[in-house]
């Protein structure tokens, strides 16, 4: 008898949980924004819904659940290239940092460089045949510009390398001999494995003294000292400071939209960890810490319009650390996300691509309740392993604390990388 209620106990409490999906799935249907494949040349009339939600926006930010999918560089191409062409928005900004970017800025300005060879330098969200694309039409679209005003450009606003941040200060004062001399001596150091080499605290001293006294103001720019700045973020972060790093990306986006003046307007490309607003408890330092997200939710408010994406199933790149200690870059794929998951309840609505805006979810009770609680979410980051379960690939998230709304995939590819 006692066994008997049991199954029975566990029968109802599914068959609840089913009637929950059921109810998800059909209001979803009815709400959701399908969305072209991404490869698809036709019209932009499945992205009118943009024209909504970036009405008093400066910035568009947008995540994704893994680096190295195909589909998820398609989708922000087309999103700044819609809010480019009808709403006047000219800055792409990706996590990368910001000297490694400025070449490619340089490209899309006025077509000097190669922009493969300086894409593949990158991390594997925009070094593939898919951001190339982008960049492509953006270098098009500015040699039919009227004006420099008119023009799009793209920033990185990471800082973890001190390395071209110190060969752009190079650039700048490469006809001041006591400045370039003293570029020139630093010597870089290794202090974290895989975080490349870093400036020495002394060495950082000098380089800031001299420019700040450097007696020649007109030269001596905001831009400068920004790359100052930049150079102190790099080093704390390969020293094991990385929980700032979003605070200093942050930072730099903020210096980006300022600098291009006060009507300027961004797409903004990262991980869902960046851009989502979350503060992180790091448990070694005893504190907590925004992201991304965070801190420029505190500084541009209703400015600011966060995209998250995530994914049923499919395949991407990821990199691997081998026992050897090198890394490798491999390709990786996972099934059907768990059926009550948030991406299995998703895959049910029959739309391959769809967008979420999550102010339609206020006006339903019962709705607003699913999507308060935690969900399970994708959760894949720049690395993977073999040893990594399904169930393991997916995180407890509420959506509405951290996202203003959802980009679903039911299916995803690789995408077509530059290096493999």
């Amino acid at each position: 008898m006692k066994t008997i209620l049991i199954l029975l106990f566990f029968s109802l409490i599914t068959f609840s949980l089913q009637e929950d999906n059921d109810l998800i799935v059909n209001w979803l249907r009815e709400h959701g924004n399908p969305i072209k494949p991404v490869d698809s040349n036709e019209t932009d009339e499945d992205l009118l819904f943009l024209s909504e939600l970036e009405k008093g926006n400066r910035i568009l930010s947008i995540g994704e659940e893994s680096h190295g999918i195909g589909e998820f560089a398609e989708i922000k191409h087309r999103i700044f290239k819609y809010l480019a062409l009808h709403h006047n928005y000219k800055i792409f900004a990706i996590e990368q940092d910001f000297c490694k970017v400025e070449p490619l800025n340089r490209y899309v300005l006025s077509g000097e460089g190669d922009p493969k060879i300086i894409l593949s330098t990158f991390i594997r969200s925009y070094s593939n045949q898919e951001t190339l694309r982008m960049i492509e039409w953006m270098r098009l679209y500015n040699s039919k510009a009227q004006s420099e005003g008119q023009k799009l450009k793209i920033f990185g606003f990471d800082c973890q390398s001190s390395v071209y941040i110190l060969n752009r200060l190079k650039e700048v004062f490469i006809n001041e001999p006591h400045i370039s001399s003293l570029l020139d001596a630093v010597q870089l150091t290794e202090k974290r494995k895989y975080y490349g080499k870093t400036i020495g605290q002394n060495d950082l001293v000098r380089i800031q003294n001299a420019i700040s006294d450097y007696q020649k103001p007109n030269q001596y720019s905001a831009y400068t000292h920004q790359l100052l700045k930049m150079l102190q973020y790099s080093k704390e972060i390969s020293e094991g400071e990385s929980i700032n790093r979003d605070y200093y990306m942050a930072q730099i986006c903020s210096w980006i939209l300022r600098s291009e003046g006060s009507d300027s307007r961004m797409v903004l490309s990262a991980h869902n960890g960046h851009t989502g607003y979350i503060k992180v408890r790091y448990v070694k330092k005893d504190t907590t810490v925004g992201t991304l997200g965070y801190h420029l939710k505190e500084g541009f408010g209703d400015q600011l319009y966060t995209v998250g994406i995530d994914f049923n199933r499919g395949s991407f790149w990821a990199t691997n650390i081998r026992p050897d200690d090198t890394i490798i870059t491999k390709e990786y794929t996972l099934p059907n996300a768990p059926e009550h998951s948030l991406p299995g309840i998703f895959s049910r609505t029959g739309n391959d691509v769809f967008f979420l805006d999550f102010k339609k979810i206020y006006s339903n009770d019962s709705i607003l309740e699913w999507f308060s609680k935690p969900r399970s979410m994708r959760s894949v980051f720049g690395s993977h392993s073999d040893h990594v379960r399904n169930e393991s690939a997916m995180a407890a998230r509420k959506p509405l604390e951290i996202f203003d709304g959802l980009i679903f995939f039911n299916e995803v590819k690789p995408s077509g990388l530059l290096i493999k």
